[in-house]
């Protein structure tokens, strides 16, 4: 086994919304002249399509929401074209990172701790998106009390909101799930503790994590879309 199949089995499980901010956050970073890649990748489209290139940047678009760029390269990708497509991150359903082993280590190590201001500010982006998937208002917050705010820790927290925004969106999408949410859910509540829990207090969905640098414990994109869906 070589060093970039070693470091392949290295990689964590992750949710779609998370690589996609990890990759967003390996382009900022080159901006900035650090001596990183941006891995080449396809974004595998609910619809059936693939759309293979670079990711350019995400973010929240004030008028519409969530919104991604991407590179498109064409047929060759050694003198690629300027083509740039537009598109909601809902709308990418898986991911494949080619080459994900010689990127290993800029994608597991090399995004920075948000401070507490940087994932308060996520939280409302998370909030207003999820708000209107579910066509009624829904706060995200973070139980600081619970939860150290710098390091490792916050990083934790940042990956298990997109989670947890994904999967309500994502039921949000059919009728059913989309009254589901808006009875049970006003607020979700995010926090610290040695064991993975997920909870309806009132109308307070409770999502709470180990925040261990080992990654033990945590939750999984499908085991927290089964706690939240058993809840709703």
């Amino acid at each position: 086994m070589n060093e970039r199949h070693e470091a392949l089995l290295q990689l964590v499980a992750k949710s779609v919304d998370t690589v996609l901010q990890d990759l967003v956050d390996l382009r900022r970073r080159a901006r900035k002249g650090e001596k990183v890649t941006v891995p080449l990748v396809t974004l595998h489209l609910r619809g059936g399509r693939d759309l293979t290139g670079w990711i350019v940047d995400a973010g929240e678009d004030p008028r519409h929401g969530a919104a991604l760029v991407f590179h498109i390269p064409g047929r060759d990708f050694r003198n690629p074209d300027d083509d740039a497509c537009y598109l909601p991150p809902a709308a990418v359903e898986a991911i494949t990172v080619h080459g994900a082993g010689g990127h290993a280590l800029a994608l597991e190590q090399g995004r920075p701790a948000p401070s507490q201001l940087e994932l308060d500010q996520r939280a409302n982006e998370l909030s207003r998106r999820v708000s209107r998937a579910a066509g009624r208002d829904v706060v995200f917050s973070v139980d600081w009390d619970a939860t150290p705010d710098h390091g490792e820790p916050v990083k934790v927290m940042e990956d298990i909101m997109r989670m947890t925004a994904a999967v309500l969106e994502d039921l949000s999408a059919e009728p059913v799930g989309r009254q589901a949410v808006a009875a049970k859910v006003r607020a979700v509540r995010f926090g610290q503790g040695p064991n993975a829990r997920v909870a309806l207090d009132g109308e307070t969905l409770m999502v709470i994590v180990p925040v261990n640098s080992t990654g033990e414990g945590r939750l999984s994109n499908l085991d927290l879309r089964r706690a939240v869906e058993s809840l709703l």
